[in-house]
C-alpha cells in the first residue's frame, strides 16, 4: 500500500511517503506556523522524491490533534482537498501517538505538548516490541499533576513541550531522558506507526475532525465575556 503520512501540529510540518511499509521519502521542516504555504510544496517534494504520484496514493494517514487548532485544522483541510476527489480512504492518527514513536527503545513515553498557561497535553504509553500501547487517554494535564504521575520513573519525553516540562522536572530534582533534536517533534515514521497500530482505520475525508482538547482560543475569550457580563 502507498502512504501518504502528514503533519502539522506544532511549528514543524512532517511528510513522508511509504510503500508497502518501507519509508521512501521523508520531510520534515522546522519552519515555525506556517503551514498554510509549505505543506503543500511538502507534498508534492515527497512524492516527486519517492517516484509515486499523487495518483497512486492508497492512504493518507494524518495527525488531527491534539495541537496547534491553526495547524491541526490545515492538516485536516488539505487532507480532505486530496482525498476527495479520488476518494481515497484517511486514517486519522492522534500527535501523541504518533510522538511516542520517537522512543527508539521499549520502556515508558510521556508525550507533552505546549497547551500554554502552565498546561500541557498529553498522553503516556509504553513501548513493547516497537509498539506503543496507551496507558492514558490523550489529555489536558497541569505541570504539577503529570509530575506527580512520572516522579522518579524510568521515562522517555518527547514532543514540543519537552523542554518546559523538562525544566519543571528538573527543578524538583527529577531527571527524565529527554528527546533532543528533530525526536521532539511529530515525523513522518511516527504518523504511519500509530495508523500501522490501529489498522489504519478508514476515515472518510470528510469526516476528519480535529481534535483539540480544549476550545479555540477565540471561543474561550467569547465565553469568558459572556460570563463577565453576567
Amino acid at each position: 500500500m502507498n502512504t501518504l503520512c502528514i503533519d502539522t501540529s506544532s511549528v514543524t510540518c512532517a511528510c513522508a511517503v511509504f510503500k508497502d511499509g518501507k519509508m521512501i521519502a521523508d520531510i520534515l521542516l522546522n519552519n515555525g506556523l506556517n503551514h498554510s504555504k509549505t505543506l503543500l510544496p511538502s507534498i508534492k517534494k515527497v512524492l516527486e522524491e519517492s517516484g509515486i504520484s499523487a495518483k497512486e496514493i492508497e492512504n493518507i494517514s494524518v495527525t488531527v490533534g491534539p495541537g496547534s487548532f491553526t495547524g491541526v485544522k490545515i492538516a485536516a483541510a488539505t487532507v480532505k482537498g486530496l482525498a476527495f476527489e479520488r476518494n481515497i480512504p484517511c486514517t486519522a492518527v492522534s500527535t501523541l501517538e504518533a510522538l511516542a514513536y520517537n522512543r527508539q527503545s521499549d520502556g515508558l513515553v510521556c508525550a507533552v505538548m505546549d497547551a500554554r498557561r502552565g498546561m500541557l497535553y498529553n498522553g503516556i504509553f509504553r513501548i513493547e516490541k516497537g509498539k506503543a500501547i496507551r496507558l492514558t487517554e490523550d489529555r489536558q494535564i497541569s505541570c504539577d499533576e503529570l509530575f506527580a504521575e512520572i516522579n522518579g520513573k524510568d521515562i522517555f519525553i518527547t514532543g514540543d513541550g519537552t523542554e518546559l516540562f523538562k525544566n519543571f522536572c528538573n527543578e524538583r530534582g527529577f531527571n527524565p531522558q529527554v528527546a533532543e533534536g528533530d525526536f521532539k517533534f511529530v515525523r513522518g515514521e511516527g504518523v504511519y506507526k500509530a495508523a500501522e497500530n490501529c489498522g489504519f482505520i478508514i476515515t472518510e475525508s470528510e469526516k476528519l475532525v480535529p481534535e483539540y482538547l480544549r476550545l479555540p482560543q477565540a471561543e474561550r475569550e467569547r465565553l469568558e465575556k459572556e460570563k463577565g457580563g453576567k
